[in-house]
């Protein structure tokens, strides 16, 4: 990753800076003040037939882990910078 752009709409270049952002875009998420609530998965999800249940160990290189958490933290951003215009729209911010 090149850039990324701060919450001040500020587009940031320099590794150590994207570096410093992402981390503390991860500490604040899961910093959330006295709002828990439990997030449960129990039969959230089909059965998996045999093929899958062996593709489940499959391995995983670090491009694709990579990749992955790249298009985590990007979605959460997006989600983030929603949930803030919400919550500045309904007055709350």
């Amino acid at each position: 990753m090149d850039t990324i752009q701060d919450d001040d709409g500020v587009w940031l270049t320099d590794k150590w800076q994207i570096e410093r952002y992402a981390t503390d875009f991860f500490r604040k998420l899961f910093l959330v003040e006295n709002n828990f609530t439990p997030f449960r998965l129990a039969n959230s999800f089909p059965d998996l037939d045999v093929d899958e249940v062996d593709s489940l160990g499959k391995h995983v290189t670090r491009d694709e882990i990579k990749l992955s958490v790249i298009w985590v933290a990007s979605k959460l951003l997006v989600l983030t910078k929603c949930m803030l215009f919400s919550t500045n729209l309904n007055g709350k911010g």
